[in-house]
C-alpha cells in the first residue's frame, strides 16, 4: 500500500509525457479495484485525491484546450489508444467518487478513440503489432 500512496502523493504523473500518464492511469485504476476491500477509508481517500490530481484535470483541461501541459487528447498515433485505455480505466474504477468529472472525461475518451481507429484496417491490426 505504501508504493500506492506514493504514486497518489506525486506531484504529478509527468503530463507532458502520454505515456506515463496513461500506464499510472491504467495501474491506479487496477490497484484501486483490487485493493478496495482491504483498504481503509483514509487510503482510500488518498487514492481518490490522487486520481483527481494527477489525471482528472489535467485531462479535463486537455479536452477544453489542446495547449495544456497534456498537449491533445486526440492523438493519432498508438499513445491515443495506449493512453485513452488507461484514462478510461481510472474513469470507470472512481465513477463512484467523481460521477460527473469520470463521465465527462470517459465520453470524450471515448470520441478521441475516432481519431485512432481508421489505423487497424483494412486488417484489424496497427502496422506496428497488435
Amino acid at each position: 500500500m505504501k508504493h500506492i500512496e506514493v504514486v497518489a502523493t506525486m506531484p504529478d504523473w509527468n503530463p507532458v509525457h502520454h505515456i506515463d500518464v496513461g500506464t499510472m492511469a491504467t495501474g491506479y485504476a487496477i490497484a484501486y479495484d483490487w485493493f478496495y476491500d482491504v483498504m481503509t477509508d483514509e487510503q482510500r481517500q488518498i487514492m481518490e485525491r490522487g486520481i483527481y490530481n494527477n489525471l482528472f484535470w489535467i485531462v479535463n483541461e486537455a479536452y477544453k484546450k489542446p495547449d495544456t501541459l497534456y498537449g491533445d487528447v486526440r492523438m493519432e498515433d498508438n499513445h491515443n489508444v495506449f493512453c485513452n485505455a488507461g484514462i478510461m480505466a481510472s474513469c470507470i474504477a472512481f465513477m463512484d467518487v467523481y460521477p460527473d468529472v469520470s463521465s465527462h472525461i470517459a465520453a470524450n475518451t471515448l470520441r478521441s478513440l475516432e481519431y485512432f481507429m481508421d489505423k487497424f484496417a483494412p486488417l484489424g491490426a496497427y502496422f506496428e503489432g497488435i
